[in-house]
């Protein structure tokens, strides 16, 4: 089974105000196969019959977290579904045409969304992503392994 057919069969779409509030004529709804994910974001996500915000991208934090105040790295997005919820803690820039959108769902020591990132392009990044696990870690269990 390819990943994309997984992913379009568990993706939750059964939050009701959220279907009410999205479904168009765009959507391709997968009504057959829904499945209740974690709970542990809000909105839900469906198949777009299309490539959603394709292509090359630079991500900065709008409140410091992983990055250093002011610096970006380089991302990719190439997805067939969408979210009710994208989060907006970062913001993409599209460097060949200076669009940007709101993406990323960011708090202490987690960093979620569809980008792609390309590590190289800001080794701080990976440092806090490494440092941030090792702290959870640690404060989870009281101690490392």
């Amino acid at each position: 089974m390819y990943l994309h057919t997984y992913i379009r069969n568990i993706c939750d779409d059964n939050d009701e105000k959220n279907n009410a509030d999205t479904r168009n004529n765009t959507d391709i709804q997968n009504d057959v196969n829904k499945s209740q994910l974690v709970g542990a974001l809000d909105g839900g996500c469906h198949f777009k019959g299309k490539l959603v915000r394709f292509g090359y991208i630079e991500l900065a934090e709008k409140h410091s977290n992983f990055l250093p105040q002011n610096e970006k790295i380089k991302a990719h997005e190439f997805h067939y579904y969408d979210s009710t919820d994208n989060g907006a803690d970062c913001i993409a820039t599209k460097p060949a045409t200076g669009r940007s959108y709101d993406c990323v769902i960011s708090h202490d020591n987690y960093w979620l969304g569809f980008p792609h990132l390309y590590y190289p392009s800001n080794p701080h990044f990976a440092e806090s992503l490494v440092r941030k696990a090792y702290e959870y870690r640690r404060n989870k269990n009281g101690k490392l392994l």
